[in-house]
């Protein structure tokens, strides 16, 4: 009996699924993914060295009622492997984070949703709750237009810094024809997406990050530090649809302004707006990276209009 509605529930997600197929309203329910830098030289000290970065999430809407307000959950993991100096080992750092939120439709016109996004960040060799951080995003989505809609938001986390705030502003255009479709979350994330037909689409993406991770490894003369990291990558990007749920996504472009510093433990600033920063007067232990080449390749299982019609992708901007 258990075998037989097991494939009941399967059939049925696939006609659902299917039979949403032509729409570009969806959401992101599974993904992993793999980010790498080769060969990457210092600043101002001879020698390269690596940074990869590698994770997967889970990110699953449970629809509330007719109106398609749904309540929000997803679970994540992410590593860090990066070099500190020419001659040292790939240093690891891992995070995991929950993601719990609602997602209010209040008209056709009007979109609200609220999420929070504690996580823990560190090289967990030691008490792994010391090195929790308290997040969370508001992001309203509005318009008149079936195809085009505001964006307007907030993202907030209590780094190892101190206070991170960004402004998230921008929109989602599909076009008539559904080949072109442009995702602005702005300055956090952009995406311009072409189909060339149903199976190939190709573009171009940008993707800005903060995040730090506790290190409890004694690196430059200090037993506890952190590492904070701000990038800006630019990429041309090409999706590759198995299925109509299931896509390759290969990323390849430019990190520009890349940043991996590491601080001492306790050594804060008093806010972070963006790239602004406000009453830092931190000491840098470690020497800078140059920008450079970067890939990323992801594989993605996509669930189509199952909530937020006519609002496009759901998924939160931030990584």
């Amino acid at each position: 009996m258990r075998i037989f509605n097991l494939k009941k529930i399967i059939a049925l997600l696939l006609l659902i699924q299917c039979y949403f197929v032509e729409a570009q309203d969806y959401v992101d329910i599974a993904k992993v993914y793999y980010q790498g830098s080769h060969a990457v030289n210092f600043d101002s000290v001879p020698g390269t060295t690596g940074i990869f970065e590698y994770g997967a999430e889970i990110f699953i809407p449970l629809v509330l009622n007719e109106n398609t307000d749904a309540l929000l959950f997803g679970v994540g993991y992410d590593a860090l492997r990066i070099g500190l100096s020419d001659m040292s080992p790939l240093l690891s750092l891992h995070s995991i984070s929950l993601k719990a939120g609602i997602s209010l439709n209040h008209s056709s016109r009007l979109n609200s949703t609220i999420i929070l996004l504690p996580k823990i960040a560190s090289n967990f060799s030691e008490n792994i709750f010391s090195d929790f951080q308290m997040g969370g995003m508001y992001i309203s989505k509005f318009g008149k237009k079936e195809n085009f809609k505001y964006k307007l938001g907030i993202y907030y986390n209590y780094e190892s810094f101190g206070h991170f705030l960004s402004p998230i502003i921008g929109c989602y255009f599909l076009s008539k024809s559904k080949k072109t479709e442009i995702d602005l979350s702005l300055p956090v994330a952009a995406e311009i997406n072409y189909a060339l037909n149903k199976s190939i689409h190709c573009g171009v993406s940008f993707l800005s990050i903060t995040k730090t991770f506790n290190n409890n490894q004694s690196h430059f003369g200090q037993a506890k530090n952190y590492i904070t990291k701000s990038t800006n990558d630019l990429y041309a990007h090409l999706r590759i649809y198995f299925t109509p749920q299931i896509l390759f996504y290969a990323q390849f472009g430019y990190s520009i302004g890349r940043n991996f510093k590491l601080y001492e433990s306790g050594d804060k600033i008093g806010v972070a707006l963006m790239l602004f920063k406000i009453d830092d007067d931190r000491t840098l232990l470690n020497d800078g990276y140059q920008d450079g080449f970067i890939y990323r390749l992801s594989l993605r299982y996509r669930f189509f209009k199952i909530i937020f019609p006519k609002f496009g992708n759901i998924s939160t901007p931030i990584v």
